[in-house]
């Protein structure tokens, strides 16, 4: 196939993407009536999964740092960058549409003219085709808002991807929030009240300050959500304050807002295929491509705690072996194997962190070995350095845990979120009006 289709694109954000990773390294539209949106999905990890087994490496993050979360300030000029892979070697016409959504991420009530300014739907023309990769893929890219689609009210969002005008049918979706600040936030990471709890477990403490903003009945028309490590960890919802003292509301010791610290995510570093970094047992070429197998992991359930410097479950995309990281990077079948104990027997094994994200629960399943008497998985990830945890579902039981498999500290260092949502009188929708992220805590 000839490449007089490339659509090129000029990474403004390229210098700022490298020293950001340098730093680290250093360190010690869719309407309310479409059912497919129609039920909650804020609990529902099936909604980030891919229909299209070719679709990888999706990306959704803010302009310039691949690392930060989907978050922009309404009326500004900050810009999201969604990308992704398609691993059939045909140009497709991929198209995204736009849904807003209330706090809980049902489609809200607002016609679409209501939250955009613009079209609603428009198609994704910036694509380049792979170089001299061993596996060939199309990379896109959308830089969103645009000058023909602007947002006019903050809260959540979805962005739905659909190919050939299948626009109830779409590809995959991702989410992102449009924040109008309108309160400031203090917060803390800090041991639990509970004796029992103080080892293992976090309590986030915080108020929110409202400064001229009135809310006459704060129980009612705010909306708390606090998220653990971008999503990939737990989170809580429905917190009420302890004391109104009219301009600040204080949530500290309200007993719900607290979580299991659990520990360091797992590193996982495939930048270069020419060279096997620490924790890579072998990088091997057969006739489907590259493959990295990975030294055994151990259980940390029973082991002290040890710090060690993460990126809290995220992926960043890169390649030493090449200079552009979004077309030359290799994909490469990566072969996880944990240790297997007695207590993990009969237990249902799973990967975490953003390596699986689009990935069905089935894909990210480790399966076990008898013969080995070991846990193996395997995933086929582009070039780049991931986070990984093992997570364990208890038969009969929906809730995911890694405790049996990573062991919970007080003392883990980890990144939260909180959200702050309000539903002024008489609207229809639920406004974003404070954001605020820190990690904790201090070691």
């Amino acid at each position: 196939m000839g490449h007089s289709n490339i659509k090129k694109h000029t990474p403004a954000f390229q210098m700022t993407y490298i020293m950001f990773f340098t730093v680290f390294l250093s360190m010690p539209v869719i309407t309310s009536a479409c059912p497919i949106f129609s039920k909650s999905i804020i609990n529902d990890e099936i909604a980030n999964v891919n229909d299209n087994k070719n679709i990888k490496s999706i990306l959704l993050h803010c302009l310039g740092f691949e690392l930060s979360d989907p978050i922009i300030e309404l009326n500004t000029d900050e810009k999201l960058l969604l990308s992704f892979d398609d691993l059939e070697d045909e140009v497709k016409s991929y198209s995204f549409k736009i849904q807003h959504c209330n706090s809980n991420w049902e489609a809200s009530d607002l016609m679409p003219n209501e939250y955009v300014d613009g079209f609603l739907t428009d198609q994704i023309n910036d694509y380049q085709f792979s170089l001299n990769t061993t596996t060939p893929y199309i990379h896109y890219e959308l830089v969103f808002p645009t000058e023909y689609l602007r947002l006019t009210k903050s809260g959540n969002y979805i962005i739905s991807v659909f190919a050939d005008q299948h626009e109830n049918d779409p590809v995959f979706v991702r989410k992102f929030h449009v924040l109008q600040p309108k309160v400031k936030i203090e917060a803390t990471v800090k041991p639990p009240l509970s004796i029992r709890d103080k080892m293992n477990k976090q309590e986030i403490g915080f108020k929110i300050l409202l400064d001229n903003l009135y809310v006459p009945n704060p129980d009612a028309s705010l909306k708390i959500v606090i998220t653990q490590n971008h999503g990939t960890g737990y989170h809580i919802t429905d917190l009420k304050p302890v004391r109104n003292q009219g301009t600040v509301l204080d949530y500290n010791f309200n007993n719900k807002s607290v979580f299991y610290g659990g520990n360091e995510f797992r590193p996982l570093n495939i930048k270069s295929l020419k060279y096997k970094s620490e924790r890579i047992n072998a990088i091997e070429y057969f006739s489907d491509g590259y493959h990295v197998t990975l030294r055994q992991d151990q259980l940390k359930d029973r082991s002290n705690y040890i710090l060690e410097h993460d990126i809290n479950g995220q992926k960043l995309i890169k390649t030493e072996d090449d200079q552009d990281s979004s077309t030359e990077a290799n994909y490469t079948w990566v072969h996880f194997k944990l240790q297997a104990k007695p207590h993990l027997l009969g237990k249902s094994i799973y990967l975490i962190g953003k390596l699986v994200e689009g990935l069905s629960f089935e894909d990210s399943k480790m399966n076990y070995n008898a013969e080995t008497n070991t846990y193996e998985g395997l995933l086929f990830l582009k070039q780049g350095y991931y986070d990984y945890q093992y997570r364990v579902k208890e038969p009969g039981l929906p809730s995911y845990d890694t405790s049996l498999t990573e062991g919970s500290h007080y003392e883990t260092n980890n990144e939260y979120s909180i959200f702050v949502y309000y539903r002024a009188p008489g609207t229809l929708y639920d406004q974003m009006i404070g954001a605020d992220k820190f990690s904790g805590p201090i070691n």
